[in-house]
């Protein structure tokens, strides 16, 4: 289909082509004799036909070409620039894609390794206070712990009541801490009011 219409829209230009070089050339030799003082009946026959053959009409490749240069490279011209255009603009689109991509993956990591962080420890504590649980040798520890606590309940309930008696109790185990920090220093780790150093890293310590 392609070919033939091709060559349809070839034929056609030869026949406007070949027609507009005879209608030219016959309005130019009558505007000759009558120039010249003839009158148009005057006008020989012979004379047009001469004129007719004197006349160089295009060769189907000559309208070819003109048709290439008038119609056929503007097209491709016209093709090859929104061809650029548009790669151009794919080009753009795809370079700021991937910019818009590479970014809201740093930021997503970013964001991920803040809240990864703290989510890792608070799952590395929960797992060592169940390690810890779960030693068994511990448990008399915890027991031990428990009591103290249970007895100084009293002492809570003071304090929380009285600001002086809280107070004067901050005072009492900040004089019993310094002198529990002395004796475990020259007993090996061994405290007055603590757990050994080696207990409280195997049972109470994540």
């Amino acid at each position: 289909m392609k070919t033939r219409n091709l060559w349809g829209t070839i034929f056609y230009y030869y026949i406007a082509i070949s027609l507009t070089y005879i209608l030219f050339y016959i309005g130019i030799s009558i505007l000759d004799q009558l120039w010249n003082g003839k009158e148009i009946d005057d006008i020989d026959g012979n004379d047009i036909q001469e004129g007719m053959k004197k006349m160089k009409f295009p060769t189907p490749k000559q309208i070819s070409k003109e048709i290439s240069k008038n119609v056929g490279k503007p097209i491709e011209k016209g093709i090859s620039k929104a061809s650029k255009e548009t790669k151009k603009g794919i080009d753009k689109a795809t370079k700021e894609t991937k910019k818009g991509i590479d970014k809201a993956t740093k930021e997503t990591a970013k964001g991920f390794k803040k809240i990864s962080g703290p989510i890792m420890d608070i799952f590395k504590k929960i797992g060592c206070i169940f390690n810890k649980i779960g030693n068994t040798t511990c448990w008399k520890f915890y027991f031990l712990a428990l009591l103290g606590h249970i007895l100084y309940i009293p002492f809570y309930i003071a304090g929380g009541i009285s600001k002086t008696v809280q107070n004067v109790l901050d005072s009492i185990w900040k004089v019993i801490n310094k002198i529990d920090k002395y004796v475990a220093k020259y007993t090996g780790g061994y405290h007055l009011v603590k757990f050994p150093d080696d207990i409280r890293k195997k049972c109470f310590k994540c």
